[in-house]
C-alpha cells in the first residue's frame, strides 16, 4: 500500500491532472479489499461448517498444535470462546471443556477435567491477553466459572450480543443465543439438541458427536463476529479499514466499552439511535445513558488561569477569580493586571514552588481533554474518589492535578472502561465491589411481613379470600397475637428490615490497605493514571500532566522508615 501511494504523489506532482485518475484507481483498490473481505464472510455462510479439531488432553498435544494456533490467533486476533460442564439436578460440575476456534476453522478443544493443574502457559496466555477478543454468547459466565474452577483468569471476552443488537437492520435482531444467531446471521441451522448438550463431558472418552458439537459452538461464534462486525463497519463505509488492521477495538472504538462486560438486553446502558445514515459508531459521538450516578454539566469554567505572585514578583500558582478577590478584600495582595488577573501578596508566603509543582504554575484550558470540545464538561477525577479518600494527607496536597474536563460522552466511557480497572483490582486485592459486598442486609421475614400488612392495609377489599387469610396469618405469627387489627399492621409496616453488615469493607479501603501493604499508593496512583491514558488517548491534557506527578516531592516530604513511607511507598522500599 505504501509504495502505491508513493507512485501516486510522483504522478500528481508531474501532472497534476492525473488526479482524477489516481482518486479512480484508489477507490477501485478500496472496493476491490473490501469486496474480497466481504465475499470470504459470504462464502463462510454458505459453506457447510468444517472445523479442524485438535483435542487436547495432554501437554504433548497441545506442543504440537501450539504454534500452529498461535500462528492463526495473531492473523485475526479473535478466538471464538466456550466452555461445557456437566449440569444436572444434582449438580453443576467443573468446567471439563474449553472450546478456542481460530478464524480459519482451526479449533482446540481442550479437556480441563483431564489437564487439571497442567494448563499449558501458553495457553493460559492466550487467555488472558486482552487484546485478543475471545467472543461467544455469555462468555461472562465462561471466565468466572473458568476464573473458579481452574484458576484461569480470561481477559478481553465480548458477548455476540453487543454487535448483534447495535447492527442498523430491518428487522432487528430478536434473540441473541448462538443458535438464533447462526440462523439470522449465517443462515445455518446449528445442532442444540439437548443430548448433546447435556451430556456427560467428563466421560473418559468423547463421542465424534460431542467433539464436533463442542467445535461447532466456537467456530460459529467467531464466524458470526466477523460477519456482524463487517456488517458494522459496511454501513458506515469503512470496510477498507479493518481489512487492512487487526485491532479490532481500533476500528471499531465501541468494543473498548463492550469488551469484558456482560450482556443484558433489557438494561442496556448504551443505546444505538435507529437505522439511518446519520448514526454514529465513533465514541465522541455515541448515544449514551448515564453509568451509575447522573453527573451535573459545569455551567462555569473550571480554570480561571488567575495568576498569584509573591512579593518579589515570583510566580506562585494560577488559582480562580474567587481566591483572588478574597486576597485583595482582606488587605492581603494588590492588583497588578487585570486580563489575566494578576495579584501579588504583600506578606511572604509559607512556602515556594519545587521543581515538582511546575504543573501548577501553568495556564489550563478549559476544553475536554480527551476530544477538545469546549462546552458541555464535567470534571473527572482519574484517581477515583473511593480511593483518593482513604490515601494519608501527603498525597491528598496535590488532587487537583488528578481532577481534569471531560464532556459528557468521553466522561461516560471513560467511567464505563473503569470498571474493568475496578474489576481488576477486586480480585488482585481480595476487595469485591459494594454489588458483591452489601453494606446493608436485609432481613427476608421481616420484609415479607412488611409487604403482607401494607397489601391488607391498602388493598383489603380486592384481595382474595384464601391469600388475605394467608397474609393475615404471616403478621400474626410473627406478632404471635390472635387478632388482626390496623395498630399491629401499622407497626407491622414501619418496622426496619434492613440492618448494617457488620462484615463489610469497602472496596476503595480495602483495596488502599492491600496496596499499602505491597506495591504502596504510589503505584496505585500511577496504575490509574496510565489506565486513564490508555483508555482514552487523551490528546489535550494540561502541560507538565505526568503519571509521576508529586512522587518526587512525596518521598522528601516522608521520613525515611516510617510507617507513612511504607504505606505510600511500599514494598520497592527494600528494592531500593
Amino acid at each position: 500500500m505504501n509504495s502505491i501511494l508513493t507512485i501516486c504523489r510522483r504522478l500528481l506532482s508531474e501532472n497534476p491532472k492525473t488526479i482524477f485518475l489516481i482518486s479512480s484507481a484508489s477507490v477501485s483498490i478500496c472496493l476491490t479489499l473490501g469486496y474480497v473481505k466481504l465475499s470470504r464472510l459470504r462464502a463462510a455462510k454458505s459453506r457447510r461448517l468444517e472445523p479442524d479439531t485438535v483435542l487436547v488432553e495432554t501437554a504433548d498435544q497441545w506442543k504440537s498444535v501450539e504454534n500452529r494456533f498461535l500462528e492463526a490467533v495473531r492473523k485475526e486476533m479473535v478466538v471464538g470462546f466456550d466452555c461445557e460442564w456437566v449440569s444436572d439436578k444434582d449438580r453443576v460440575g467443573q468446567v471439563a471443556l474449553l472450546q478456542l476456534a481460530a478464524a480459519d476453522g482451526l479449533t482446540v478443544v481442550v479437556r480441563l477435567c483431564i489437564l487439571r493443574g497442567s494448563v499449558p502457559q501458553q495457553l493460559k496466555d492466550i487467555l488472558a491477553d486482552n487484546e485478543i477478543l475471545k467472543v461467544g454468547v455469555a462468555p461472562h459466565v465462561d471466565s468466572k466459572m473458568l476464573l473458579k474452577d481452574h484458576g484461569l483468569h480470561v481477559n478481553g471476552y465480548l458477548d455476540l450480543g453487543w454487535l448483534a443488537s447495535t447492527l442498523p437492520r430491518n428487522p432487528p435482531l430478536q434473540r441473541y443465543g448462538l443458535k438464533s444467531l447462526a440462523k439470522d446471521v449465517l443462515s445455518i441451522d446449528l445442532d442444540k439438541s439437548h443430548s448433546v448438550r447435556c451430556s456427560d463431558w467428563e466421560a473418559v472418552e468423547l463421542t465424534k458427536q460431542q467433539l464436533d458439537y463442542a467445535a461447532k459452538d466456537a467456530l460459529v461464534a467467531v464466524i458470526v463476529f466477523q460477519a456482524l462486525f463487517y456488517a458494522h463497519l459496511s454501513f458506515k463505509g469503512k470496510v477498507l479499514a479493518v481489512a487492512m488492521s487487526r485491532r479490532w477495538s481500533t476500528a471499531f472504538p465501541r468494543i473498548a466499552v463492550w469488551r469484558d462486560r456482560a450482556f443484558t438486553q433489557k438494561q442496556q446502558r448504551i443505546k444505538s439511535k435507529p437505522a439511518t445514515a446519520q448514526s454514529s459508531l465513533e465514541p465522541s459521538k455515541l448515544q449514551l445513558r448515564p453509568y451509575g450516578r447522573s453527573h451535573t454539566v459545569r455551567r462555569s469554567p473550571l480554570y480561571h488561569n488567575c495568576v498569584l505572585l509573591a512579593p518579589d514578583g515570583q510566580r506562585l500558582c494560577t488559582c480562580d477569580i474567587k481566591k483572588v478577590q478574597w486576597y485583595i478584600e482582606k488587605g492581603l495582595a494588590e492588583e497588578i493586571a487585570l486580563e489575566p488577573n494578576v495579584v501579588r501578596l504583600k506578606f511572604e508566603p509559607s512556602r515556594r514552588p519545587t521543581a515538582d509543582e511546575q504543573f501548577y504554575l501553568t495556564e489550563k484550558a478549559n476544553c475536554c481533554v480527551v476530544c477538545g470540545a469546549m462546552d458541555s464538561y464535567i470534571r473527572k477525577h482519574v484517581v477515583p474518589h473511593e480511593y483518593r479518600r482513604h490515601f494519608p494527607s501527603v498525597m491528598k496536597d496535590h488532587k487537583s492535578h488528578d481532577v481534569v474536563l471531560l464532556c459528557v460522552n468521553c466522561h461516560h466511557l471513560s467511567n464505563l472502561m473503569d470498571q474493568n480497572l475496578r474489576r481488576q483490582l477486586a480480585l488482585e486485592c481480595d476487595a469485591p465491589l459494594e454489588s458483591e459486598n452489601a453494606k446493608l442486609l436485609e432481613a427476608p421475614q421481616i420484609k415479607k411481613v412488611k409487604s403482607a400488612a401494607k397489601a391488607l392495609l391498602n388493598n383489603e377489599t380486592s384481595i382474595p379470600y384464601e391469600r388475605k387469610y394467608e397474609l393475615e396469618n404471616l403478621v400474626l405469627r410473627y406478632f404471635g397475637k390472635n387478632e388482626i387489627t390496623t395498630s399491629l399492621l401499622h407497626k407491622a409496616l414501619h418496622m426496619e428490615s434492613k440492618f448494617e453488615n457488620d462484615q463489610y469493607s469497602s472496596h476503595g479501603l480495602k483495596v488502599v490497605r492491600k496496596m499499602s501493604e505491597t506495591k504502596g499508593l504510589v503505584a496505585l496512583e500511577r496504575l490509574w493514571r496510565q489506565h486513564f491514558l490508555d483508555t482514552t488517548r487523551a490528546r489535550f491534557l494540561p502541560n507538565l500532566w505526568s503519571v509521576d506527578h508529586g512522587h518526587e516531592s512525596i518521598r522528601g516530604r516522608i521520613k525515611d522508615g516510617s510507617s507513612e513511607m511504607l504505606q505510600v511507598l511500599g514494598t520497592q522500599i527494600e528494592n531500593n
